[in-house]
């Protein structure tokens, strides 16, 4: 549910759900139970349970009757200043203030969310890697695009360039 995306799994095994709706016929134990793990795809962050399960965490069900589950997922801004979310590398320039911070989400960003023409008087630095939260630098991030110095100073952080495709 939700406009983002991810994938939810179970323990034991036996449900493996990567979009839409699923289901099983996968013969649990009543008494044991089985645990659903949501994992949000890059760009996404996984919103919450609904139906018979609630909160955002280990979704845990007892399997004595058939249950109905739904997990949301949320898109993620690639790119955020603050905790001002934005749509492309371009959009938080232009937001930018002298000394502001552009943190990108990690991953590969193609040229329509990261090419960046600077041709604003300021400074500002840009760090990547982030999670799909923006909580931690947890890796780095790719960007596929054309970058244009023009005006002020760009710092990067924990980001590889790569030529437009």
């Amino acid at each position: 549910n939700g406009n983002g995306s991810g994938s939810v799994n179970s323990s034991p095994a036996g449900i493996t759900c990567t979009s839409g709706s699923c289901s099983t016929n996968f013969d649990y134990d009543p008494f044991a139970g089985v645990d659903l793990l949501a994992a949000a795809s890059l760009g996404s962050v996984f919103g919450g349970w609904g139906g018979d399960c609630t909160g955002n965490g280990i979704c845990n069900l007892s399997m004595s009757a058939s249950r109905g589950v739904t997990a949301t997922f949320i898109s993620a801004p690639y790119a955020r200043i603050g905790s001002v979310n934005c749509a492309s590398l371009q959009d938080a320039y232009d937001k930018a203030n002298n000394g502001d911070e552009i943190m990108l989400v990690e991953g590969v960003l193609d040229s329509q969310f990261s090419t960046l023409t600077a041709n604003k008087n300021i400074s500002v630095v840009i760090t990547g890697g982030y999670n799909s939260t923006y909580s931690a630098v947890s890796t780095e991030t790719i960007i596929h695009g054309l970058l244009q110095l023009r005006a002020g100073t760009v710092k990067m952080m924990k980001v590889k360039l790569r030529p437009g495709l």
